[in-house]
């Protein structure tokens, strides 16, 4: 038998082997002795597979009864532990939500700006989220008794997507997060046509913008291709390959605006320093970081063709 008391196939082989073997090796004269011996060998190995048929049964019994306990403990630690996550996430919360309310209250008296109420804000909305998103971990492991299932395969628990559900509660501070920073753009424009602001300041909240887009639209894909999982149009394989697809060309977009941002912080800087204002040394420590943005570019171009490669192939076994 294995490590599981299951009886092993090699085992059973053997056993039946060997009775073969017994009845092969004795040979009888008369027709009778042969008929006393079959019929004997026939009740001992009858009564041998009876004993280990008994034996087999036993153990396994056990086992099923000793695994059913662990496995009861387990899941009991497990729904411990996501009690635990969303406690945890309840008591970062609170503080957050105190704090918006007394901003909230500042920026009523004009004693505090649209920015710091902004700031704020966006925290609170991601502790939130995150806060319910424990929660429907919560749910789904005290129903499965297992670790929540973040995959974009994951099967529904009991009619209920769960997935789903925790993508769509991720994606409501990303979408504040773009509103409020699409809004500070619109502000920094205008007082940058006052003249209270610098291209630079607008520069860095519109790369800001940017990549909270970015981040926006890399969830909405994961929402999609979720949504085209469960309607069967995709399979299980090609579905988490395109979710690894989004997420590496989400990565890529903000590092195709890192770069761009540096090849402009790098133009702008070797003329401070044919005026003398700049030193050679900055100008040589923002070019090294362009070489090293330009490595993490070549090396999200070739993430993304293995993964054209392997999305073309899943897609041809599912056929």
């Amino acid at each position: 038998m294995n490590e599981k008391h299951i009886p092993d196939p090699q085992f059973v082989k053997h056993l039946e082997w060997e009775l073969e073997s017994t009845m092969r090796r004795r040979r009888f004269r008369d027709a009778n002795s042969r008929r006393r011996h079959l019929i004997r060998s026939r009740w001992v190995t009858s009564l041998l597979l009876v004993v280990v048929s008994a034996c087999v049964g036993g153990a396994g019994t056990y086992t099923v009864i000793h695994n059913i306990d662990i496995d009861e403990q387990a899941a009991k630690l497990r729904v411990a532990r996501a009690e635990a996550l969303l406690e945890i996430a309840k008591a970062q919360l609170q503080p957050l939500a105190r704090n918006m309310a007394r901003m909230q209250s500042l920026a009523k008296r004009g004693a505090a700006t649209r920015r710091e109420l902004w700031s704020i804000e966006i925290r609170f909305l991601r502790a939130q989220a995150r806060a319910d998103v424990r929660e429907l971990e919560l749910v789904e492991t005290t129903i499965t008794g297992k670790d929540p299932d973040n995959h974009l395969s994951a099967p529904l628990v009991h009619g209920r997507d769960f997935v789903m559900e925790r993508l769509a509660t991720e994606r409501a501070p990303l979408q504040r997060r773009v509103e409020s920073l699409t809004a500070r753009v619109q502000h920094y424009r205008e007082f940058l046509n006052a003249g209270t602001a610098s291209e630079r300041e607008l520069r860095a909240i519109e790369t800001e913008l940017f990549e909270a887009e970015s981040e926006l639209a890399e969830q909405e894909a994961r929402i999609e291709l979720r949504r085209s999982f469960i309607a069967g149009e995709v399979s299980a394989a090609n579905v988490e390959l395109q979710g690894l697809r989004a997420a590496v060309n989400g990565t890529k977009r903000i590092t195709t605006r890192q770069m761009e941002d540096l090849i402009e912080e790098r133009a702008r800087l070797v003329q401070l320093a044919e005026r003398g204002v700049a030193s050679q040394a900055e100008v040589e420590a923002i070019e090294s970081k362009l070489r090293s943005v330009e490595a993490q570019l070549e090396l999200e171009d070739l993430e993304l063709l293995t993964l054209d490669g392997r999305i073309r192939e899943a897609a041809g076994h599912s056929r």
